[in-house]
């Protein structure tokens, strides 16, 4: 039996990553504040985008030495069902019309749940992690957390059945984060007639996206379960059935999806990734520093390859920088042994050691090995983001932003928006009286992130990290009881960013749609150019190759091929002769050596950097004399 009352509490402070009780708390999406407070207001629609709850490692990583030998069993299952009950029963009809099927026999419906446990022999016969769970698993902290995002969307967007307006006034004395501005589902408009028909937790009024990640779709999962969990229980009882009810997931191949960037599908994302990694900023600040030799060296004493080493970091100091966050964070997030010479988060320094948000705790710098290899991990990626106007960014999510608008246009009057977003014209299918109330997508951090750098380059300064169960808001307001005017509110981990959207007034929370629009205009593209520099490339050369088995290209070859030789062969005999074979009418055939030395080129630093997802490779260039990184004597790895 799990006891909740037992998690963090290993540590003396936790990360905002690790998304605790008392941090989710101070995320909860606050009140509606209006300049003018008779301005009137409705909320008409509501698009949620999260970040999936608490999970194990990614993968299987080499992260310090110790690390394999840990074991993450898993206390949450996945429950699988068969096809639904209406298309087992059309089969089995059609089977009895036909004769094949026998007429006793009842549509038996069964709940599979799945246990990784089957391989019980380590370490030949053993998951990767060690233990009953799969890799990326979503944990049962990440089931609490999305249950708390569930539970602060109902409490912020829906209206109880029979909450008088004095009552609910009443309640909002008590509760300041019940507003009536911000009413999306209001139960007492639900009557039995309808309680059939529109449930607010099923199509049209919800729409549901995930990837086909286990964690992701279980976030999403949960998350609906803690805002209408109870309003499903009721609506079973009082239909007389027993049955859950079946809501949608949109999703697609894991491979092919687009709520995160995917080079496979679009290559052009490694040319501007490459060329963010190339950047003189980038090799400055992620590859040629100080603060990356010491944290190179740094991860070859936790991997074991730092001894005698010069501090570049070798082959596994640089895999693990990518690995670095997931490594520390899964790690003290769930109360598991840290190395010593990284378990210095929160020990530091005079002050009470708070959280500042960023990471950083308060206090005196110290080593700070924690933080400082928790940044050296995910700041180059957050470069990359917002490099260049945030190109990688926008072209990898053109298409997941045309997926939210077309959800969010409808409640918005065509005029306002089809001469700024012309290419949403086709994608926009369903009049707002069809449009889901509330769109939620459930993705990942490498989604929350890229989202917010597509906003403009003031709405996230790149110095932080999505953590666990991060969620954006993005509120769509009719403005005024009559007329076109529609106004968005654009909400981040409970912070309200719609000011830094450029156009929208500093300190406003309600922005004209407009604005957002214009900065959408060239993102929200489905047939994007995705065309690679060196796939192209690579096409040319497929070209020639095709001509070349022609016989027009074969007799070009012969040809080109006896020039080349006769070619050869005259620079052969002026490279040994050092004279042209005929002699100048002065008769004098040798001419005047070249000079024995040729003038440098401009010095250029070469920089190669072969790391296949563009961390950076490590400064090799540097003389063996350089600043060794001193580390604390006898620290037990």
């Amino acid at each position: 039996m799990v006891d909740q009352s037992e998690w963090y509490q290993k540590y003396p402070l936790y990360p905002e990553y690790c998304s605790t009780p008392s941090q989710l708390k101070q995320r909860a999406i606050p009140p509606l504040t209006k300049q003018d407070p008779t301005l009137s207001t409705s909320l008409l629609h509501v698009t949620a985008i999260i970040r999936h709850g608490a999970r194990t490692p990614y993968d299987n990583h080499s992260c310090w030495k110790g690390w394999e030998s840990q074991s993450w069993d898993c206390d949450l299952k996945t429950l699988t069902a068969p096809p639904s009950e209406q298309q087992i029963l059309l089969l089995q009809q059609q089977q009895e019309q036909q004769g094949t099927a026998n007429v006793n026999e009842t549509a038996a419906m069964f709940l599979f749940e799945k246990h990784y446990n089957a391989l019980d022999n380590p370490p030949q016969l053993a998951n990767f992690l060690n233990g009953t769970c799969q890799k990326g698993q979503l944990l049962l902290r990440g089931y609490v957390q999305e249950l708390e995002n569930g539970n602060m969307l109902r409490k912020t967007y829906m209206r109880d059945r029979d909450v008088v307006v004095g009552q609910r006034q009443q309640r909002q004395s008590q509760d300041p984060s019940i507003h009536d501005d911000l009413v999306l589902f209001d139960l007492n408009e639900d009557t039995d007639t309808n309680m059939t028909q529109k449930k607010p937790y099923q199509e049209p009024n919800l729409y549901y996206r995930s990837d086909d990640d286990q964690r992701t779709i279980m976030s999403g999962q949960v998350l609906l379960r803690g805002m209408f969990g109870d309003l499903i229980r009721k609506h079973s009882d009082q239909l007389g059935t027993q049955q859950d009810p079946i809501l949608k997931v949109h999703t697609a191949d894991r491979e092919r999806d687009v709520l995160s960037p995917n080079a496979e599908i679009c290559p052009k994302l490694n040319d501007l990734w490459n060329e963010a990694i190339r950047s003189r900023e980038y090799v400055q600040t992620y590859v040629k520093s100080e603060e990356s030799r010491e944290m190179n060296h740094l991860m070859d004493l936790l991997t074991g390859g730092g001894k005698g080493g010069n501090g570049n970091g070798g082959e596994q100091g640089n895999y693990f920088r990518e690995q670095a966050q997931d490594c520390l964070m899964t790690t003290i997030c769930n109360d598991k042994d840290l190395p010593s010479i990284l378990d210095d988060y929160g020990r530091h320094g005079d002050g009470d050691g708070g959280d500042d948000g960023n990471g950083d705790h308060n206090g005196s710098k110290d080593n700070n090995y924690f933080d400082r290899l928790n940044k050296y991990s995910f700041q180059p990626y957050n470069y990359v983001l917002r490099y260049n106007n945030a190109a990688y960014s926008k072209l990898a999510f053109g298409p997941m932003w045309v997926e939210i608008l077309a959800n969010l246009l409808p409640f918005v009057p065509a005029f306002k928006w089809q001469t700024i977003l012309p290419q949403m014209v086709k994608e926009v299918k369903k009049p707002s009286s069809n449009a889901p109330l509330l769109s939620l997508f459930s993705a990942h951090d490498t989604t929350i992130l890229p989202l917010l750098a597509t906003l403009g380059e003031n709405v996230w300064d790149g110095q932080t990290w999505a953590p666990y169960a991060s969620l954006i808001v993005i509120e769509v307001h009719k403005v005024g009881d009559d007329g076109d005017d529609r106004a968005f509110r654009l909400i981040y981990n409970g912070q309200v960013l719609t000011d830094r959207v450029d156009g929208c007034l500093k300190g406003l929370e309600l922005c004209d749609v407009m604005y957002l629009f214009n900065q959408l205009r060239d993102v929200a593209v489905k047939d994007r150019d995705c065309a690679s520099k060196s796939s192209t490339l690579s096409e040319d050369a497929m070209d020639v190759g095709k001509v070349l088995l022609t016989k027009e290209g074969a007799a070009v070859l012969f040809i080109l091929t006896i020039l080349s030789g006769t070619m050869g062969g005259f620079l052969t005999f002026v490279f040994l002769t050092r004279r042209l074979p005929y002699r100048r009418k002065d008769g004098k055939g040798v001419f005047n050596k070249a000079p024995s030395s040729i003038p440098a080129m401009e010095e250029v630093d070469d920089i190669e950097v072969t790391h296949p997802y563009g961390y950076g490779a490590p400064d090799t260039s540097r003389n063996d004399d350089s600043k060794e990184l001193v580390l604390e004597e006898n620290i037990i790895l």
